[in-house]
């Protein structure tokens, strides 16, 4: 019995619930789904740059490995030539050989000398006193050519193909010497070019980098360096 008017009791009561309306939880989820589509939205967007940064900056990577291998080649040489033309046959490096040194130093005045774009030079590590190797851009890329035991041999890539090489450039000093040596039947240099100097050699590269991605763009670079052979070249 006593239950009973307990029971009464409550019923009788306005009891009230603490909650939120129909109307407030369907704007309260609105409001929720469009901060989630834009935070997604900008989580995407961060990826996608992110992505192409580091595909810019891997190929860059890979240039940069290119350019340190061919100024290392250049720092371990010895009887530098700087020039514009790249012997293709053993005729050609015969007529190149009359003339083993040659200079291409910077003329600011741009009425004598200009760059080179080929420089080919003794390696260090050359069997033949002939041995020859050197560095030339041509269709976008760079190319090792070499000139090993009187065989000229296919020019090999040093740049991928994610790259387009614009400018080689080489400045060339110091590439003559005091020593009028004659090696096999050919002179070293003309006596009336001689110097003292110890070659030193600048190197411009110029280019951009090619990404395949949709919507990706590409980046320009230039690398330039000064590199003064540790051989003593005269």
């Amino acid at each position: 019995m006593k239950l009973y008017k307990n029971f009464l009791k409550l019923k009788n009561k306005q009891i009230k619930f603490n909650g939120f309306t129909l109307i407030e939880v369907l704007v309260s989820v609105a409001l929720f789904t469009i901060i989630i589509t834009l935070a997604m939205g900008a989580l995407f967007s961060a990826q996608t740059v992110n992505a192409r940064l580091q595909a810019n900056q891997s190929i860059l990577d890979g240039m940069n490995l290119s350019f340190e291998i061919m100024t290392r080649d250049i720092r371990y040489g010895t009887i530098f030539n700087c020039g514009t033309v790249v012997p293709v046959s053993k005729a050609e490096v015969d007529s190149f050989f009359v003339l083993k040194r040659k200079s291409c130093p910077f003329d600011i005045s741009g009425s004598s000398l200009g760059a080179g774009t080929v420089i080919i030079f003794k390696p260090v590590d050359a069997v033949d006193p002939d041995d020859r190797i050197g560095y030339y851009a041509t269709s976008s890329k760079i190319y090792k050519w070499s000139y090993v035991a009187n065989v000229v041999d296919d020019p090999k890539p040093v740049t991928s193909d994610e790259v387009n090489i614009n400018v080689l450039h080489f400045f060339l000093t110091g590439a003559n010497t005091t020593q009028q040596a004659v090696d096999n039947g050919n002179v070293e240099n003309s006596a009336s070019t001689t110097d003292t100097l110890q070659p030193v050699v600048n190197v411009m590269v110029i280019g951009k980098t090619i990404i395949k991605k949709e919507g990706a763009e590409k980046v320009n670079f230039q690398l330039q360096t000064t590199v003064a052979p540790r051989g003593i070249d005269n």
